[in-house]
């Protein structure tokens, strides 16, 4: 895959690429709370890890999906969204 191609996919998906860099984040919290005993921390920022890598997903097989908009999804419901990412998807 060459350079420009990569760049292209990146900028048509910037809202689903801002979720899973942010989720990186939250993946990377988790660990650093869970390395420190930090148990409780490190379920939350796991939460919020899978919530936004679930909503990166839904993103990129319908980037009409307005995930962000609480109207339309309920904040951090993970089941909620896994049951959408299944009517997009054959997951």
């Amino acid at each position: 895959m060459k350079y420009e191609e990569i760049d292209s996919f990146f900028a048509r998906n910037k809202p689903a690429m801002q979720f899973v860099q942010t989720a990186s984040d939250d993946y990377v919290g988790a660990r650093v709370c869970f390395t420190n005993a930090l148990i409780n921390q490190g379920y939350v920022f796991s939460q919020q890890a899978v919530e936004k890598l679930l909503k990166a997903y839904i993103l990129l097989l319908k980037p009409e999906e307005k995930v962000h908009h609480r109207r339309h999804y309920p904040s951090h419901d993970l089941n909620y969204l896994l049951e959408k990412l299944h009517e997009f998807s054959k997951l």
